[in-house]
Formats: C-alpha cells, sequence, structure tokens
C-alpha cells in the first residue's frame, strides 16, 4: 500500500474556478484539461495536477511526478507554503490517504 499526499484547495472566491468545478461533475478528464490550461499561468500550480473536486468546490491537487518519497514530501511542503501565500486562496492543506491496490 503506497501513501498518495494530496493538497486540498479552497479558493476564497469559487466563481474564478466555477467552470472546472462544473465540468468536472460532468466530464472529469476535461476538467482536468481546463485546470491544466487554467493553471499555467499560475506558478505556485507548478508541478501539480487536479486530481477531483470536493463536494465543497474544494480543489484535491497532486504532483504530476512521482518521484522518490523524501521528494515528493519536500514538493507538497512547497506548494502548501506557495497556495497559502496566494491572495485569492483561502487555505491550502496537505492530505495524506492510503492508495489501495487495485484503484479505489
Amino acid at each position: 500500500v503506497q501513501r498518495n499526499v494530496e493538497l486540498v484547495v479552497k479558493f476564497k472566491d469559487d466563481s474564478k474556478i466555477k467552470d472546472i468545478v462544473e465540468a468536472f461533475w460532468r466530464d472529469p478528464a476535461a476538467a482536468k484539461a481546463r485546470f491544466g490550461t487554467w493553471s499555467a499561468n499560475r506558478a505556485e500550480f507548478a508541478g501539480l495536477r487536479l486530481d477531483r473536486v470536493t463536494y465543497s468546490n474544494e480543489l484535491v491537487l497532486v504532483l504530476k511526478d512521482g518521484g522518490a518519497p523524501a521528494e515528493r514530501a519536500a514538493a507538497i511542503r512547497d506548494a502548501v507554503k506557495k497556495l497559502g501565500a496566494a491572495p485569492d486562496i483561502s487555505y491550502a492543506e496537505q492530505q495524506a490517504t492510503l492508495a489501495q491496490p487495485g484503484g479505489q
């Protein structure tokens, strides 16, 4: 069993990501692509990709690349710091989940 580290990000104004959130419930792949395009101009999202959206309009992000566990931990801490400093983000919290073999 592998530990996946996720970042839960909540914006102060959900309208900034409304199209991504709404698209996710219809077509997760399209929402993930839209997030990739939208986040390309925001350095604090570098190295992160959208994994899913919560019912309270939080974005759940994961690292794009694997890497060694120590590198992933440092990358996540760095991302939390950058996202937490962004003026339009309410919070960015690290959350660890256990990856189950075979998916969910």
